[in-house]
């Protein structure tokens, strides 16, 4: 009787163990062209994660909580991130890749010293081992909830051949904040070397149903990459296509036509949702079904032409502020307004419109006032702490600027000691603090000089952009003073 059952239990065993290859395979491998649209695509490189372990001859691993650029490591991956990365917070179970974010406590030497940190987790990716230039980039994934936690699926250049980031480029397939599960981001990063660097993207909500969707249940996000056109989509649907960037000096579509490396990873805390709170569950688990990467072989790949700004160009909205009879959108630019109603510096006379920040939370501290120089009147901010970043002290006015526009922005300004500081026209919190302008970083000198700007607006319009002056990291005193924006689009 005995021998009975146990010969009935090994064929039922034996049995359930076919059936489950059978179901991965036909999951795994016999859908493979149900995402392609009309066989478009070709199947060129993939990871099923049907296996028993992590395949190491197509992924490797980043470990640790920074890089080192030059000489100079670079703590929290550039991000403040909270998390240390090892190669043993991933595994395959269940025909999916777990990467799991622990809240656990671990110690590793970075410059000779002993630093612990609060978490772990992993950073996967494909460098050295596959790249590619254009195709379909497609990755079925179910997402954690919670505080502070960061996953993202994203692409970095094999070799940046344009310059370090971001001038060689980045392109996130998806990234999400774990305190609003409801949406996911597909941004590029480009222009120049850090941190003159510009982003652009657009977020996709998941719209309502019932039962609700959000990030922890399976979605299938996807990249469709040709010369000059990035195209983005969320379970089929496509929400943005990206066409305008740039490298510094290098001929469109500069960045984004050199090959390009596949990374997977949940960060916990830094400043894309901030650090984890009481709320936050852990462990947290990404998971990931299949990678699938395709080339295009259903028509050839379009060819690259740069968008001319003059073809989406918007009307200035009926609501926009009204530039002045001189053309400038910079308002009370001699400070010597008082106006009830608008913004302005506290206790500071002739400061509306305008309004001066000094961040403690980057360490920065200052006082402003105003001063004449050569008959005119300016800015003169002094640093009592310079802080750890440009933007721990800042000087902004909001001003409108349309999609599509060309501006010039031009100021004079000096310092006590040759210094640096960064300017640039940018979106609030709400724009996800995204460049409008390249970010410049300007060396003042003692002499007095005249520095300008030019740029096309490359978002939808925003009524209420930041026209930043960025005076951190240096206690050298700053005057700023005769400052405008003016719109010189061709009519």
């Amino acid at each position: 009787m005995n021998k009975i059952f146990y010969k009935l239990l090994a064929v039922i065993v034996s049995s359930l163990v076919i059936i489950s290859f059978i179901f991965l395979y036909y999951r795994g491998y016999n859908t493979a062209e149900s995402h392609t649209g009309e066989f478009m695509w070709s199947l060129v490189w993939n990871d099923e994660f049907n296996g028993l372990f992590i395949d190491k001859s197509k992924w490797t691993f980043d470990l640790g909580n920074g890089f080192y650029n030059d000489d100079e490591y670079v703590p929290g991956w550039g991000n403040n991130e909270k998390q240390y990365y090892t190669d043993s917070n991933c595994y395959v179970r269940f025909g999916s890749l777990h990467i799991k974010a622990k809240e656990e406590t671990t110690k590793a030497e970075i410059n000779g010293e002993k630093i612990p940190f609060d978490y772990t987790s992993t950073r996967i990716k494909t460098d050295g081992l596959f790249s590619k230039k254009y195709g379909r980039f497609e990755i079925r994934a179910k997402l954690p909830a919670g505080k502070g936690l960061w996953p993202a699926i994203w692409l970095l250049p094999q070799n940046s051949e344009y310059g370090s980031w971001a001038a060689s480029g980045e392109i996130d397939i998806m990234e999400a904040k774990g305190s609003d599960f409801l949406k996911v981001y597909g941004t590029i990063h480009y222009g120049s070397e850090w941190p003159s660097n510009r982003f652009s993207g657009e977020s996709y909500e998941f719209p309502f149903t019932d039962p609700p969707k959000d990030i922890t249940q399976w979605h299938v996000y996807a990249l469709e990459w040709e010369p000059g056109e990035l195209r983005w989509y969320v379970d089929g649907n496509l929400y943005q296509t990206q066409n305008l960037w740039s490298s510094n000096d290098n001929p469109y579509p500069a960045p984004f036509d050199k090959e390009f490396y596949l990374l997977m990873n949940l960060a916990v805390g830094g400043t894309y949702d901030g650090d984890p709170d009481d709320s936050t569950k852990f462990p947290a688990t990404m998971e990931i079904d299949y990678v699938r990467i395709y080339e295009l072989t259903g028509r050839k790949y379009r060819e690259p032409v740069k968008p001319d700004p003059s073809e989406y160009m918007d009307s200035r909205p009926a609501n926009a502020r009204p530039a002045l009879s001189d053309g400038n959108e910079v308002y009370n630019n001699e400070f010597s307004m008082n106006k009830s109603g608008v913004k302005n510096i506290s206790g500071l006379k002739g400061s509306s419109y305008w309004y001066f920040l000094h961040l403690e939370a980057f360490g920065g501290d200052g006082e402003i006032s105003f001063e004449n120089i050569e008959s005119k009147k300016y800015a003169k901010i002094e640093i009592a702490e310079p802080g750890n970043q440009f933007y721990s002290v800042q000087l902004i006015q909001d001003v409108p600027v349309v999609k599509g526009h060309t501006y010039k922005a031009s100021f004079k300004a000096k310092a006590a000691d040759t210094r640096k500081i960064m300017v640039k026209i940018s979106g609030d919190q709400t724009r996800d603090w995204r460049s409008y302008s390249p970010v410049t970083v300007i060396e003042l000198t003692p002499e007095l000089k005249t520095y300008s700007i030019n740029f096309t607006m490359p978002e939808e319009s925003d009524l209420n952009a930041r026209y930043e002056f960025n005076v951190g990291l240096d206690k050298s005193t700053v005057w700023i003073g005769e400052i405008t924006l003016t719109d010189i689009s061709p009519r």
